[in-house]
């Protein structure tokens, strides 16, 4: 994950990160977690939850 190796480096330049990623699975998001407290930032995640169903409409360009 490109975007991981790049979060470790930019809070150590006092600069905000958002990661906006798909962490669908739970170890991902324990290793960004971890990322943030290995480099002593404060992390807020947001995960949006769906119904697999839901997910998959979502992911059509019409949305239906």
């Amino acid at each position: 994950m490109a975007g991981i190796t790049w979060a470790k480096t930019v809070p150590m330049a006092g600069r905000l990160v958002i990661i906006d990623l798909v962490f669908a699975q739970a170890e991902e998001r324990t290793v960004i977690r971890n990322v943030a407290a290995n480099t002593g930032v404060k992390f807020d995640g947001i995960w949006q939850v769906a119904e697999p169903a839901i997910a998959e409409q979502r992911k059509s360009p019409t949305g239906a």
